[in-house]
């Protein structure tokens, strides 16, 4: 008997697309029958699923005034369905869910939420930030089960909004090794005239600090002028980035590529991968550095050291410092033995706790159990 399991998603072409397409492709789809909404069109992510056969649905929320229609779509997708499990991630999806739970009030479905990073909405004081507040505890006091993918997002939320721990579980991220050639690299000695590909993927938002890292290749590329910086994604941020390259003058030594959906290519010809976000909970992007063997330089911040420990296995440095990053990656760059050892331990840590088949076992397990307590027993 396949049990009918609803994702809903917010942001498209989103370490949380990412995350959720392996995990769909992953599970085990005689006991769970998979539908996806949408609430930005993400073309890559329709046709991987839709070639797998996993229906994906979107009704596009551009803002306030699409919410009325939206809930409505949302509740006949429901009756549609009718999920035995609602998987949400991010706010919109919960707040909708709840909206939809309150407007249909003989549902069947038990609602999952995923929290994936600590938001700024969160501790901010705007009036804004505050009504997220307010409207997000409405919902996630009553949902069925709360999951955290790092231990430092489930300590802030649980605190903020009085979570009982027993209606909450930590479950990590996890990447695919399928079709990936793990390895560790052996890295040789450089020499200034030899290109060192710096390699950074995410979305081109505030939170990812890219501005920082671009910054700082201006001095790095007048130490090392065959250095090349390459950023795989897309965003709000991109005419902004665009126009930093141009006043620093690197244009010849920074690639912005846009959404790749397989970044695998960029990671194979990588020498070292620099994550400078502001705030981040368990970044997917760090994981893929570490299943390719590269040494990996990110901020002290959020879930990251859960990753990452400082000196063994990467470096953790403040976010915003520019001065920092500058010498951490020049240094870096400097000492391939540094950069082998820093690389083989990630990819081993990697291997070991961060696999999308531990991930899925884990998801699955919880769906289990929450079927279970309300008398319904997966395949």
């Amino acid at each position: 008997m396949e049990m009918p399991i609803l994702i809903i998603i917010h942001y498209a072409r989103s370490g949380i697309t990412s995350l959720v397409t392996s995990q769909i492709l992953n599970a085990d789809r005689d006991a769970y029958n998979f539908t996806v909404l949408l609430f930005q069109k993400d073309d890559a992510m329709e046709q991987t699923l839709g070639a797998a056969g996993i229906c994906v649905n979107c009704i596009p929320v551009e803002g306030i005034t699409d919410l009325p229609g939206a809930i409505a779509r949302f509740i006949r997708l429901i009756r549609k369905i009718k999920p035995a499990i609602v998987h949400t991630h991010s706010f919109l999806p919960r707040l909708l869910t709840r909206a939809a739970i309150y407007v249909q009030r003989n549902h069947n479905f038990r609602h999952v939420t995923t929290f994936h990073s600590d938001y700024p909405y969160l501790h901010g004081g705007l009036l804004r930030d505050r009504c997220k507040r307010v409207a997000e505890k409405w919902g996630v006091r009553s949902q069925t089960w709360v999951t955290f993918n790092s231990q430092f997002v489930r300590d802030i939320v649980s605190r903020i909004y009085h979570l009982e721990q027993e209606n909450t579980t930590l479950i990590y991220n996890g990447v695919s090794v399928q079709g990936i050639r793990a390895k560790c690299k052996q890295i040789t000695s450089y020499q200034s005239d030899q290109q060192f590909n710096i390699l950074s993927v995410g979305r081109l938002s505030p939170q990812k600090n890219f501005s920082l890292l671009i910054g700082s290749l201006k001095k790095i590329v007048e130490l090392f002028p065959a250095a090349c910086l390459t950023i795989v994604g897309d965003g709000e941020e991109k005419g902004r980035l665009e126009n930093l390259i141009a006043t620093e003058g690197i244009g010849d030594s920074v690639r912005l590529l846009g959404w790749k959906t397989d970044v695998t290519p960029y990671l194979e010809e990588a020498d070292l991968f620099v994550l400078p976000s502001l705030y981040e909970s368990f970044p997917i992007s760090i994981l893929e550095a570490g299943l390719h063997g590269l040494p990996v330089i990110a901020t002290d911040v959020g879930g990251i050291p859960e990753i990452i420990r400082s000196e063994y296995n990467g470096i953790l440095l403040p976010a915003g410092d520019r001065c920092a990053l500058e010498k951490t990656i020049i240094s870096m760059m400097a000492n391939p033995k540094m950069r082998t050892e820093y690389g083989n331990n990630l990819l081993n840590l990697v291997l070991e706790k961060f696999t999308i088949g531990t991930h899925v076992d884990q998801m699955q397990s919880l769906y289990r159990r929450i079927l279970s307590e309300n008398g319904i027993v997966a395949a």
